[in-house]
């Protein structure tokens, strides 16, 4: 049983709260303390004397304390049916304090006050990241001491967090990204249309709203009522992609990010940052200069990178362009044309430095560059054996019809071709396949020693964490689809790292 703490008021105060006592003695001399006014107080008298009172005499065997009401069987039930309905002020304002020193007497008490604090602290938390209204409102004044002192640290940290909302959600790969960067950040609110895409992120941040609408379909009041200090965006790549019609701005798909950066100038509650990542190529687009016109106008200072994730040791070659913006320089109208001037070194992350043509000219893709630092595949490899590896192999038609246009790699390789939306479903230029036996070249490419990446392999030299998981109905082409579509979860957390405190 805990002893009160006499520099605590609060515990002071919870200590005064009353429970019923049975007298074991006789008492004699009491005045008027009895009832009727007699000098005597007969053993079997029943009186209800403070806790601090009741405890010590309890001790010395003068009286037989029982279980106070508020922890009676009848009261335990109740709680249990709906913790969070319960007014617990109204019952005492310090009923969490005053349970702990009833631990020992009631063996039950410590199990009912931590299934009750568990119940309602989910609550609590969820006031204080996303407000509340009326029934809230409610909830709030029922809380006793120990949770309203729980509900302000929460919102304290809550104003010292980095609040984000994730456009073109996806399966995370921003959030995970955010997590990797260590910042204190929460993400309040993600977008996306795509409803596999929202089934995994809910499967793995399922404390965070999710909306699947169109951007461009929602209404100005909501971007307002976000007030979030980040923005995190991933837009569609295919009006810009190398391999695609590269129609820019006049493609339908385009449409939403246009949205978002007309947005920019229209809102009260302007992001302080924002990032935004899309494939190479869009450094070429005309959506660029809208979007970094829009950007001076509206009083944000930009850096723009070209990045590649062999350049932090994973070997998965994943050219990127990224835009990091912060509001603080002055608004003034813009009409320039911008030429490309991009990064391709994040200040303070020592970056591998990738290697340049004689004219100074970078490519990620064609050019040779030092990979001693690029970790091994094997390191991000699966250990499959029987079924799980037959499942993976390429066919021998496969083979024999597109072996040929195959990027073959070993586990002994630190590089491998960037993993796109078409993975196994079309040969060339949608990712590597792995030789986990023989020379590439020499040996021949067969049914058993030939396969493809698995998704959980993908994930991994993408960034993704362990913790990353697909819901089980996820279909396997699902899974190549959505990982395709996805982002470099490290290099992203370097960029947010330099753009939330350094840049």
């Amino acid at each position: 049983m805990s002893k009160p703490s006499y520099y605590d008021i609060d515990d002071i105060l919870a200590v005064q709260e009353r429970v019923p006592c049975v007298l074991q003695v006789d008492l004699d001399g009491l005045g008027s303390a009895g009832s009727g006014g007699s000098s005597k107080v007969h053993r079997n008298s029943r009186w209800a004397l403070p806790f601090w009172m009741a405890d010590r005499l309890n001790e010395e065997d003068y009286v037989n304390m029982e279980v106070s009401p508020m922890f009676s069987k009848q009261a335990n039930r109740m709680y249990a049916a709906s913790p969070v309905s319960v007014q617990l002020r109204a019952i005492s304002q310090h009923y969490y304090q005053f349970g702990l020193h009833l631990g020992d007497l009631v063996p039950e008490v410590p199990q009912v006050l931590q299934n009750m604090y568990m119940q309602r602290l989910q609550k609590i938390a969820q006031i204080s990241q996303q407000g509340g209204n009326i029934e809230t409102l409610d909830f709030v004044q029922s809380l006793d001491k120990t949770e309203s002192r729980m509900l302000k640290l929460c919102q304290q940290s809550k104003s010292s967090m980095t609040e984000v909302a994730e456009f073109y959600s996806g399966i995370g790969g921003m959030h995970f990204a955010l997590k990797q960067a260590k910042v204190e950040a929460q993400v309040v609110r993600a977008f996306d249309i795509n409803n596999v895409a929202n089934d995994v992120y809910s499967h793995n941040f399922g404390d965070v709203p999710v909306v699947q609408r169109s951007i461009d379909s929602l209404p100005m009041t909501l971007f307002e009522a976000l007030k979030a200090d980040l923005w995190t965006m991933s837009p569609p790549c295919q009006p810009y992609t190398r391999q695609g019609l590269q129609r820019g701005s006049d493609d339908m798909r385009a449409k939403s990010f246009l949205f978002i950066i007309d947005l920019l100038g229209k809102l009260q509650n302007k992001p302080m940052y924002l990032l935004m990542e899309n494939v190479a190529g869009f450094e070429k687009s005309d959506t660029r200069g809208i979007l970094l016109r829009q950007l001076v106008k509206v009083g944000y200072r930009f850096e723009e990178y070209l990045l590649n994730p062999l350049q932090l040791g994973y070997p998965n070659s994943r050219t990127r362009y990224y835009l990091l913006a912060k509001r603080d320089a002055s608004p003034r109208e813009c009409l320039e044309e911008f030429l490309p001037q991009f990064h391709y070194q994040v200040p303070g992350a020592g970056l591998i430095p990738p290697a340049a043509d004689s004219q100074g000219l970078v490519d990620f893709e064609k050019t040779a560059w030092n990979h001693d630092k690029v970790r091994p595949v094997k390191e991000f490899m699966e250990a499959l054996s029987g079924e799980d590896a037959v499942a993976y192999q390429l066919s021998q038609k496969v083979l024999d019809k597109h072996g040929y246009v195959h990027d073959v790699v070993t586990p002994e390789d630190r590089r491998t071709c960037c993993f796109t939306k078409g993975y196994t479903h079309y040969a060339e230029g949608t990712g590597s396949v792995l030789q986990t036996k023989g020379v590439v070249g020499q040996d021949p490419m067969t049914t058993e020693n030939t396969r493809y990446f698995t998704p959980r392999e993908v994930a991994n030299l993408m960034g993704f964490p362990a913790t990353f998981t697909f819901p089980e109905n996820t279909s396997r082409k699902q899974r190549y689809r959505l990982l395709g579509n996805s982002l470099s979860v490290s290099v992203v957390a370097v960029l947010i790292d330099y753009l939330l405190n350094r840049m």
